[in-house]
C-alpha cells in the first residue's frame, strides 16, 4: 500500500503544474469530458474494477486525480483522497481472509455561515471484474458460464461515476457554493453496499452536518425512457425541487418515486437518518453482463441527468433551511413494481448460480437490517422461509406476505454444502 500511495504522490505533483494554469471552466456537462471518464473507467485496460484488482486502484487514482485538476481538496484519511477499508477476498465468504479497497473522497468548501453543512455526490466505481458471467434466462445456449470474461461496467457505474465527476468540475469552476460540497467514488458497492457503509460508520466530516446525499448508480442507459428519481418522500422538500426542474428538464421525462430502495449506496446515508435522492436510468439486458459496454451509452440522456441533478442540488445547496428528513416506505428494486407486502428482510436478492438449484441468493445484506441481525450473510441461498419451500421470488413474496412487522419466522439458507435455520424479526416497509 506504501509504494501504491508514494507512487500517487508523485503523480499528483506532476499534475499541480498544470492546475494553476487552468484560468477558466466550463459551467455546463461536458460530452466530451464525460464520455472521456466513462471511456477510461470501462475499458479492458481496467478489467471491470473488480475489488481487489490492479485496474480498481487504477480508477481509484483516475478519479483522485481529477479531483486534484479540479481543485478538489482531499477528503480521506491522513489528508489523502482515500478512505481505505477491509473487504473479504471472497465474496461470499464473509470470514475469507481480508484485501483492502478505498473510496475517494473530495471536498469543495462552501462560504458563509452553512459552509460547515455537507451536500454529498456520490456515485460507485467498482464493479464484478473478469468473472464468469452469471446465468442468465435470456443467454444464448452456447455461452459458456466457465469462461471469464471482463465485466466493463460502462453504465454500472463508469456512468454515474462520469457524472459525479463531472459536477465536482462544473461546481469548482464557481461561484462558491453556500454549503460545502463532498463528491465521492465508493468501492465495495457490488459486495454489499461496502464502501458507503464503510462511510457513514467512519465519516471523515461530523455525519450530522451532512444535510442531503444525491446517489447517481446507471444514469446511462436512458434510451428514451423516463428517468427514475427514488426517495423524493426522504426529504419533505425534494418533491417541489424535482416537480419544479422537471418542467425544464429537456428532452427529459421524469419519473418521481417517494419510496425507498436499499440497493445502492444511498441507503447507507439514510440509515443516519440523511435525507436522500437515488438517480437511475433502469435496467436492461445487458446488467451484470459482459455486454454492459461504452458503445450501448446513451451519452445525450446522461447528460440530460446530469444537468437536471445539478439544477436540483442547486435548490438544496442554497435552500436558507436544510432539507427535512422523512422516513419512507421501502419499494421493491423489481421494476418498481410495489408488492404489497407489510414486512421487509432487508437483503439484495439474485439468481442461484446453477440451473438445478433452487432458492434466492442473499447478494448483499442491509447493515443493521433483519437478516444482518438473524446471521444471514451474502452467498446464502434462502431455500425456506417458515418451513415453506422458496423456489423463486414469487414463492418468497407468497412465503412473506402474511408476517407482520415483528413478527418473526424460521429462515432456512444453504450455506456452502448444508443447510442453517436463522430466526428472523421482520421490520416495516418503513422501517430502517
Amino acid at each position: 500500500m506504501t509504494r501504491s500511495v508514494s507512487v500517487f504522490v508523485v503523480a499528483i505533483l506532476a499534475v499541480l503544474a498544470q492546475v494553476h494554469a487552468e484560468t477558466e471552466r466550463s459551467a455546463s456537462v461536458s460530452l466530451e469530458l464525460l464520455s472521456g471518464h466513462i471511456n477510461y473507467l470501462a475499458s479492458d485496460e481496467l478489467g471491470g474494477r473488480g475489488v481487489g484488482s490492479e485496474g480498481i486502484d487504477l480508477a481509484a487514482e483516475y478519479i483522485a486525480t481529477q479531483f486534484l485538476k479540479y481543485g478538489i481538496l482531499p477528503g480521506g484519511d491522513d489528508g489523502s483522497y482515500f478512505q481505505w477499508f477491509d473487504v473479504a477476498q471472497r465474496r461470499r465468504d464473509p470470514d475469507s481472509a481480508k484485501i483492502k479497497t478505498k473510496n475517494v473522497i473530495g471536498i469543495l468548501p462552501g462560504a458563509g455561515p452553512l459552509a460547515h453543512e455537507y451536500v454529498v455526490f456520490g456515485g460507485h466505481y467498482d464493479h464484478l471484474g473478469n468473472v464468469p458471467p452469471r446465468r442468465h434466462a435470456r443467454l444464448d445456449s452456447d455461452f459458456d458460464p466457465a469462461d471469464a470474461r471482463i465485466h466493463n461496467g460502462a453504465d454500472d457505474n463508469a456512468s454515474g461515476t462520469a457524472g459525479v465527476l463531472e459536477l465536482a468540475r462544473i461546481y469548482a469552476s464557481g461561484p462558491k457554493p453556500r454549503r460545502s460540497l463532498i463528491f465521492m467514488g465508493f468501492s465495495g458497492e457490488e459486495l454489499g453496499l461496502l464502501g458507503s457503509a464503510h462511510f457513514a460508520k467512519h465519516p471523515t466530516v461530523p455525519v450530522e452536518d451532512i444535510v442531503a446525499m444525491i446517489n447517481m448508480d446507471m444514469i446511462g442507459r436512458l434510451d428514451g425512457r423516463a428517468v427514475e428519481v427514488w426517495a423524493i418522500g426522504t426529504g419533505k422538500e425534494f418533491d417541489a425541487f424535482i416537480d419544479k426542474h422537471a418542467v425544464n428538464a429537456t428532452n427529459l421525462q421524469v419519473k418521481k418515486e417517494a419510496g425507498m430502495r436499499f440497493d445502492s449506496d444511498h441507503a447507507s446515508f439514510y440509515a443516519k437518518d440523511i435525507p436522500v435522492i437515488f438517480v437511475f436510468s433502469g435496467l436492461h439486458e445487458d446488467y451484470h453482463r459482459p455486454s454492459d459496454d461504452v458503445d450501448k451509452i446513451d451519452y445525450d440522456g446522461a447528460i440530460g441527468i446530469v444537468t437536471f441533478i445539478q439544477a436540483v442540488a442547486d435548490d438544496i445547496i442554497q435552500a436558507d433551511q436544510r432539507p427535512t428528513f422523512q422516513k419512507v416506505e421501502n419499494t421493491s428494486r423489481r421494476g418498481g413494481r410495489r408488492l404489497d407486502l407489510k414486512v421487509r428482510m432487508g437483503f439484495r436478492p439474485g439468481a442461484p448460480d446453477g440451473d438445478e438449484q433452487s432458492g434466492i441468493i442473499v447478494e448483499a445484506v442491509v447493515e443493521g437490517g433483519p437478516a444482518d441481525q438473524a446471521g444471514i450473510k451474502a452467498g446464502d441461498v434462502i431455500v425456506a422461509i417458515n418451513k415453506t419451500p422458496v423456489r423463486n421470488f414469487m414463492d418468497y413474496v407468497k412465503a412473506v406476505k402474511p408476517f407482520k412487522p415483528g413478527d418473526q419466522t424460521e429462515v432456512t439458507v444453504r450455506r456452502g454444502d448444508h443447510e442453517v435455520i436463522l430466526t428472523v424479526t421482520f421490520a416495516g416497509r418503513g422501517d430502517r
